[in-house]
């Protein structure tokens, strides 16, 4: 059984705004399996290696994870069935991904089992939930400028439990590139500054999490496809 908490202001049209994330599927898009190609394809791979990922970070089935962009559960499907009844919370601002993400759990006979879904298009916490011991967010930073990321960084902060994590990829920007607008990496994808997909300086993003009480780590490379790097977060000791 799943429990889906939403709030929805003219389709995602905060998404709308970035990128063409706010679309949404129909329920023969859903059926033709086109939210696999829509989520960023590699559905098998991601999945796995996301939720592999987890497990090496520590993740056990009595932990309490949230899956900040959850999308249509290519990771989610992997975590719900691992994880203890309602440990899971999947938010996405995109209501038609989570309907194709309970097609998917139906599948594989997960439907049953208890998970939180809620559709949120601008980090409003308040409604989450709370003391999540693990966070992970996969190609959310990819998606977003850096003002959207310190909302999602402010909404970790409130909601992360004090010995928590969270995991997120990005687009790491080499320091002697940063007075580029564009570039490529390694895998031939090429990323902005100021449009999707985005990249992300570490050091920016350590300045920006010091007033949200969040110390960062890099974690580097982590097998992504499309060459996204690791880094986490955790609660600053004594904040």
């Amino acid at each position: 059984m799943t429990k889906i908490s939403a709030r929805l202001n003219d389709r995602s049209v905060f998404f709308m705004h970035y990128n063409s994330y706010g679309k949404q599927l129909t329920d023969e898009d859903i059926k033709l399996g086109e939210h696999r190609k829509f989520v960023g394809s590699y559905w098998e791979l991601l999945g796995k290696l996301q939720f592999d990922y987890l497990l090496k970070q520590g993740l056990k089935p009595h932990h309490k994870l949230l899956d900040l962009g959850c999308g249509a559960l290519r990771g989610g499907i992997h975590f719900i069935r691992y994880l203890e009844d309602g440990h899971y919370t999947g938010i996405d601002a995109n209501a038609s991904l989570i309907r194709a993400g309970k097609t998917e759990l139906k599948k594989v006979n997960l439907d049953r089992k208890s998970s939180n879904f809620i559709i949120d298009e601008n980090f409003e916490y308040k409604k989450w939930g709370g003391n999540f011991d693990y966070i992970i967010s996969i190609s959310l930073f990819t998606h977003l400028p850096i003002s959207k990321i310190k909302k999602c960084l402010h909404a970790v902060s409130n909601t992360i439990s004090p010995e928590g994590k969270y995991f997120t990829s990005f687009f790491r920007l080499e320091c002697d590139e940063f007075d580029k607008k564009s570039c490529h990496n390694d895998h031939g994808i090429k990323t902005h500054d100021d449009n999707d997909p985005y990249h992300q300086k570490i050091s920016v993003l350590r300045k920006i999490s010091v007033p949200m009480d969040l110390e960062i780590n890099y974690k580097g490379n982590w097998k992504h496809p499309r060459g996204q790097e690791m880094i986490s977060f955790k609660k600053t000791q004594g904040a």
